[in-house]
């Protein structure tokens, strides 16, 4: 079987047991391979975040197993085997398989979460009035008695955690600089106090990122700032606008030129709905020369309101296929000129986001609780609140009672591409695309790893995927 420039799963073209030298193994299931040339195959195992390469006489020889006894003589006494057998390429006869083994590790990072953050969602409203946003603007800045409640939790839980992560998010959040401030004063003081780390980043549409604004979460500690750009003037004002329909693009970029460098990274989200291909790569031209570390991080535009039969509009799926065809040509684009691309995510066992260990609370303004950021503000996505003495309640009968577990999704435990996503986002994949049939990661996958190959490959057992 020859792909050149795609990846293709290999686990089932090889035979079922292979025989090397006196033991017999059987291939691990989430193998893939990539041929650069008709020599090479780089061959990739994502459970355990290994690849390697092979010459075409190698890869026939693991093919054809002891079918060719003539080759696996030779092949059983190379260091090769050596480096199969220890990266779990190959797993012996007897031991725990693979999905087991992924599992396992995904049961233990679920009880060794040992990092907390709360995301704080101190309003709902905004400047800007895009044309996608999903939020209730109804809820204004978050009240004194939510900030209360905040801080009893917080010291409720401080000597839980090793770490503590703040995120400021809205909204807009910086239309209320004030209680970032004085929040963090209050967090920064119990946690230096215990010497626990504490780090903090904000979403912010960027159009209030004065100076000032930037010096003062500096003093709060805050070392990443996410913004989102949708392309070139035109496209992104189109949008991405004030509430009075005034363009917002050139600001923004004014902003990040000033203040940027003071940032550790600075973090551009796209959202990919119907824009040209140039207007993404005449972004990423603009953005090369804002002065400070760039993360690029492109994501279709999700569309949440469902149809009679209970499937989302086709305007998702519209917006998912205008991203699909100009992602990869985007990021290509970004490497070339040293823009860093927030790309798949190997997890090999790791929960996909805070939303499967629970150690992220995200509190919208009326101290309503969310495990996931994409459902603050949405009633019927509450999971609970948090009471006046700082306790967590979770509401009866919530969707996030029981925490999502990919092996129990049949489409899930079954897919050779699990270790990737570890079931991805529960709040959409899990709801519509497994039971639509469609899975972002199953189509984008083997499109993207010959690139990550090629970035990873002279690391053998390193970041390749």
């Amino acid at each position: 079987m020859s792909e050149s420039g795609r990846a293709y799963p290999v686990s089932q073209l090889l035979v079922p047991t292979i025989t090397l030298g006196e033991h017999s193994f059987t291939p691990c299931k989430y193998l893939w391979a990539y041929e650069q040339s008709p020599n090479k195959i780089y061959l990739a195992n994502l459970l355990n975040h290994a690849a390697l390469a092979l010459t075409r006489a190698e890869f026939m020889c693991l093919k054809k197993g002891s079918e060719q006894p003539h080759c696996t003589t030779s092949f059983a006494a190379t260091e090769l085997l050596e480096t199969l057998l220890e990266y779990q390429f190959l797993i012996e006869e007897g031991a725990p398989d693979e999905t087991a083994l992924l599992k396992e590790r995904f049961e233990v990072s679920l009880k060794e979460a040992f990092n907390f953050g709360i995301t704080f969602g101190l309003t709902l409203k905004c400047n800007f009035r895009c044309t996608y946003c999903y939020q209730n603007p109804t809820m204004s800045r978050m009240s004194v008695s939510t900030l209360s409640r905040l801080q009893k939790h917080f010291l409720k839980r401080l000597g839980t955690f090793r770490k503590f992560g703040a995120v400021w998010f809205g909204g807009e959040p910086l239309l209320h600089i004030r209680q970032i401030s004085s929040m963090s004063r209050f967090m920064i003081t119990e946690c230096d106090r215990r010497g626990v780390p504490y780090s903090a980043d904000i979403v912010t549409n960027g159009y209030l990122l004065t100076e000032d604004v930037v010096a003062e979460l500096e003093r709060c500690r805050v070392t990443e700032l996410q913004v989102t750009l949708d392309g070139t003037e035109e496209a992104h004002n189109k949008t991405r606008h004030l509430r009075n329909g005034g363009g917002t693009y050139r600001r923004i970029i004014d902003n990040l030129r000033t203040v940027g460098n003071h940032m550790q990274t600075v973090r551009i989200r796209v959202n990919v709905s119907d824009q040209r291909e140039e207007d993404l790569l005449s972004l990423v031209d603009t953005v090369s020369g804002l002065g400070c570390k760039v993360l690029l991080y492109l994501i279709p535009v999700h569309n949440f309101v469902r149809n009679g039969a209970g499937r989302l509009d086709e305007h998702h799926y519209l917006n998912y296929k205008q991203w699909l065809s100009c992602v990869e040509s985007v990021e290509q684009h970004a490497l070339a000129r040293r823009i860093q691309v927030l790309t798949t995510r190997h997890r090999a066992g790791l929960p996909y986001c805070n939303g499967y260990a629970r150690n992220c609370l995200i509190v919208d303004p009326e101290a309503n609780v969310y495990f996931c950021v994409g459902d603050i503000g949405i009633p019927e996505k509450r999971a609970g609140f948090l009471n006046e003495h700082g306790d967590l309640v979770l509401d009866s009968g919530s969707q996030y009672t029981g925490s999502p577990n990919p092996f129990q999704i049949a489409q899930c435990a079954e897919c050779n591409l699990l270790p990737l996503c570890m079931g991805g986002c529960f709040n959409l994949p899990i709801e519509d695309a497994k039971e639509n049939g469609r899975c972002m990661m199953r189509e984008l996958f083997p499109m993207n790893l010959a690139r990550a190959f090629e970035l990873g490959i002279h690391d053998p057992v390193g970041s390749s995927t």
